[in-house]
């Protein structure tokens, strides 16, 4: 199959003639694009979250919507080259590949029931699968790709024998349908999985979920938005058993003291226990320094040992490992700075408060305390779902949920000062 040769206009104005091409040569052609493209959100994920992320929705190195779009563009050149400048040709090419962008969306949304990625919060957006900004980025790669980098690849590829050129496309064409039916398949059992979490999540085992879990990891970071899909088929689970099951142990055991402070009912047989998991780190001279930094209407010491004390009444009510949980949860927002300000006592400014203070809790935890894996999966990732990972384990995403619960109530300040009647 070949197509016809046309006089097409450069980026510089000069007329050449676009040579023909031939089925080979546009394979060729859509599989180096699809790698360039790999490449080029592989490199730009990795950098934005400083650790690999292999991009995209196969497993192998290959984009494939960015092999489309090349191929569309190069065929239409050969029409619309003789009729229409370069700059509108680009243009038209980047509609062209926010069109493909739209229905791509569409298909996987239909197909799988869930949104792979969302641009509503971003402005001129149209039904957040397509957005003015990503259109734009898109005729930038257009222009580059005509202007600079096909014209070479053209000269490279012809260079190379055709029926090399066909037995290659032939084993690349089966290497991609493969990975693609095994991506169908993971991305299906992602779905099924977080979907019977809505009525299976207290009662399915660790091991099962870790496993699950792990094998998704590689997803969640080419497609964010598989987080907030994730987010709400756990949270909903665990915030409705909380509310029926746990309802007004918020306002009976934990009430604010006379100078604002977290306090225990002491009539509640539970303080001991609790007390007792956790008494190492209660007397740690480090960790004390957290009642001198603010969180809302109290101490980051009151709000940890509040989060720390509801994750541990319902962390063993749902027979879940209590003990890692509740020392966890203390934990997690060990960091020694004003995340108002980001400053420090020393003055040291802390860029970047939501991202980084789970490291900072993490790292003063490990200098001070002996953790085991799952206390450092619940510091590292008690932010989720802006967390960098998704959690492996479900206490985790207990103390997640109940670092909201208790935050959003400090804030507005629901947590009633001690000896107040309800309504007052």
């Amino acid at each position: 199959m070949r197509h016809g040769t046309a006089p097409r206009e450069n980026i510089r104005g000069e007329i050449v003639v676009m040579q023909p091409l031939l089925l080979e040569h546009l394979l060729v052609f859509f599989f180096f694009y699809s790698f360039v493209g790999w490449v080029s959100e592989t490199l730009y994920k990795t950098l934005q979250t400083g650790r690999f992320m292999n991009s995209g929705f196969l497993y192998g190195p290959v984009v494939p919507i960015y092999g489309f779009c090349a191929v569309m563009t190069i065929s239409a050149e050969l029409y619309l080259a003789p009729h229409l400048p370069f700059a509108v040709r680009a243009v038209l090419y980047a509609l062209l590949a926010t069109l493909l962008e739209y229905y791509t969306g569409t298909i996987y949304e239909q197909a799988f029931g869930v949104r792979l990625w969302d641009y509503s919060g971003k402005p001129l957006n149209f039904r957040g699968r397509v957005c003015l900004q990503y259109s734009f980025y898109w005729f930038v790669l257009t222009v580059l790709c005509l202007a600079l980098l096909h014209p070479q690849v053209v000269r490279a590829v012809a260079t190379v024998p055709n029926a090399v050129l066909a037995i290659a496309n032939r084993v690349l064409i089966v290497a991609i349908l493969t990975d693609f039916l095994f991506a169908c398949r993971n991305l299906t059992s992602v779905v099924r999985f977080f979907r019977s979490l809505n009525s299976e999540y207290l009662i399915i085992t660790r091991d099962i979920f870790q496993k699950s879990v792990d094998s998704f990891n590689r997803l969640l970071g080419s497609f964010p938005n598989l987080r907030t899909y994730i987010n709400t088929s756990i949270g909903s689970n665990i915030l409705h058993d909380f509310t029926v099951n746990m309802k007004g142990i918020l306002t009976k055991t934990i009430v604010r003291g006379s100078e604002g402070e977290v306090v225990l009912d002491a009539a509640d047989g539970d303080e001991a226990q609790f007390t007792g998991l956790v008494a190492d780190i209660l007397a740690n001279e480090k960790f004390l320094k957290l009642r001198e930094f603010r969180h809302h209407n109290g101490s980051i010491f009151d709000h940890a040992r509040a989060v720390a004390y509801l994750t541990y009444r319902y962390c063993r009510k749902r027979n879940l490992d209590y003990r890692s949980a509740t020392r966890a949860a203390l934990l997690h927002d060990f960091f020694l700075y004003d995340w108002r300000t980001g400053y420090d006592k020393e003055g040291v400014y802390h860029k970047g408060h939501i991202y980084l203070h789970p490291k900072m809790a993490l790292r003063n935890s490990e200098e001070q305390f002996v953790l085991n894996d799952m206390e450092r999966d619940i510091i590292l990732n008690h932010m989720w779902p802006l967390s960098p990972s998704l959690p492996r384990y479900k206490e985790t995403f207990v103390v997640s949920f109940i670092d909201k619960f208790i935050s959003t109530r400090e804030f507005f300040e629901i947590i009633r000062p001690r000896g107040t009647k309800n309504g007052s």
